[in-house]
């Protein structure tokens, strides 16, 4: 009988603790996806931004 506890016990232990990993894991794939929408963002505004720098540094330069 005491063997069944202590089994008993311990299984709930572990599951608490799975269920802990399984919080967190999901916590850090929600991170994960908004890091990657930020970064795919930034990808997508950086070439025009170049575009409009060099257009503007050779109007400053040849405009004159």
């Amino acid at each position: 009988m005491n063997n069944e506890v202590e089994v008993a016990s311990r299984l709930a232990r572990i599951e608490a603790r799975l269920d802990e990993l399984v919080r967190l894991n999901q916590s850090r794939g929600e991170d994960h996806e908004q890091r990657i929408r930020t970064l795919e963002r930034w990808r997508y505004a950086i070439p025009p931004t170049v575009v409009a720098a060099v257009i503007s540094a050779l109007v400053a330069i040849f405009g004159k």
